[in-house]
């Protein structure tokens, strides 16, 4: 008996340090993260399409009588200077339409960052929602960028859009990971 009260302390103990251990919150900063201090965001121009020639696909809406794609055009603010990446799994829109529906779609397009607003930019197409944009030399020196947004699935009745840049809400939480 008294070796079954001892195991079983010591396995108490060892799983109070395993569950200690998991629950600690991360060490390291969130990836990849916009920092909302520095960088803004505003819809300026949109576009509903039923069809769109991207670099690496082409998008074409099969319901085209019930649903449209739209091409949001954003005015990004940052520091000159700074490099800026953002990525497509980070953004979506939440949107009203008919009388009191709401619906949200994510990005499925992305195109490259200009400093000129009336220009045409290379958009790519993911329907992983996983895909990136990055500053390059003249964009990076730039404090104000254009880039588009492809979000599909839109009602004809759509209105009151709002963008969302994905941010942490809580504070990091480590895991060990898994392993085979």
């Amino acid at each position: 008996m008294k070796r079954t009260f001892s195991f079983m302390l010591v396995m108490t103990m060892y799983f109070a340090v395993v569950l200690s251990v998991t629950g600690q919150t991360g060490q390291r900063p969130a990836p990849s993260l916009v920092n909302l201090q520095e960088v803004s965001f505003r819809m300026i121009s949109h576009t509903f399409i039923t069809e769109l020639d991207a670099s690496n696909a082409t998008y074409k809406m099969t319901q085209p009588d019930e649903y449209r794609g739209i091409v949001v055009t954003v005015e990004v603010k940052k520091p000159a200077g700074k490099a800026l990446t953002l990525y497509m799994q980070d953004f979506c829109v939440h949107y009203n339409y008919g009388e009191s529906d709401s619906d949200i779609s994510p990005c499925k397009g992305i195109s490259a960052f200009s400093t000129s607003q009336d220009v045409d930019r290379p958009m790519t197409l993911r329907n992983t929602h996983r895909g990136s944009s990055a500053t390059g030399t003249s964009t990076t020196a730039a404090s104000t960028l254009y880039i588009d947004f492809f979000f599909d699935y839109f009602e004809p009745t759509t209105k009151d859009l709002y963008l969302f840049v994905g941010q942490p809400c809580t504070q990091p939480y480590y895991t060990n990971g898994w392993s085979k």
